[in-house]
């Protein structure tokens, strides 16, 4: 029979260093809440594909989890799912449109926590077992989720195609590395600035955003700030 569910049977338990057990859940489709929380000898685990759902805290305080693969069927990940992941290095996914689909809770309070976002702690993102520098998005997004990159150190470059039409919360926030942005939409995407902590590109550092010439004038203009904090400010 299909095993559709490991609860937390795992949680806790320090004696796991390498999980490959995954082969024989042909039915999981969720790593639920808390499902290895605090197995902080646990430094090597692979997500099979057909895992739809990583729960809330589902790795926190893996301290010595290296690595983690997302796979492309994974459309949610739970608000701290990766909390305390100190030692991660890598996130390493096959469809980066997938990726960019996947929702991502954050902790509730006025400052954005995606670290359910694994890159929040990994910083490098590697798309086929290659980091990713300069990211151009795939033509068939159209938006960008809430924290969707927040925290790839990894890149530094960006290429937003025509179609796209938002950019979430802290969608780069974090970014460090990001020195360029080309934004090739000629209506200026919708983008966030709530707060000084709630900007969809990082509030720290220095980088160039380059647009259409012929809509230059139109990114200027664009700045008043909406009721639910939207903004079209592109400076």
């Amino acid at each position: 029979a299909a095993v559709t569910d490991i609860g937390t049977t795992f949680g806790e338990n320090k004696e796991i260093i390498a999980f490959t057990e995954f082969r024989y859940f042909t039915g999981l489709t969720e790593i639920k809440t808390c499902a290895f929380s605090r197995c902080s000898n646990l430094w090597k685990i692979v997500i099979p594909d057909g895992i739809e759902n990583i729960g809330y805290c589902a790795f926190e305080y893996c301290s010595t989890l290296k690595k983690i693969n997302i796979p492309s069927s994974v459309s949610h990940i739970g608000a701290e799912a990766f909390n305390e992941c100190n030692n991660l290095t890598g996130v390493y996914i096959t469809d980066l449109a997938s990726f960019l689909t996947i929702t991502i809770d954050r902790v509730s309070g006025s400052s954005p926590n995606y670290e359910g976002n694994p890159l929040s702690y990994a910083g490098n993102l590697y798309l086929n077992n290659e980091i990713i520098t300069d990211l151009i998005i795939p033509a068939s997004i159209s938006k960008i989720l809430n924290g969707a990159l927040y925290g790839c150190t990894s890149i530094e470059s960006v290429t937003l195609h025509s179609n796209i039409s938002s950019i979430g919360r802290v969608a780069f926030g974090k970014c460090s590395n990001l020195s360029t942005i080309y934004c090739m939409a000629n209506t200026p995407p919708k983008i966030w600035a709530y707060n000084d902590s709630m900007y969809s590109f990082p509030r720290e550092g220095d980088y160039t955003i380059y647009v259409p010439q012929e809509s230059y004038e139109t990114y200027i203009r664009i700045s008043e700030t909406s009721s639910d904090g939207s903004i079209g400010n592109w400076y």
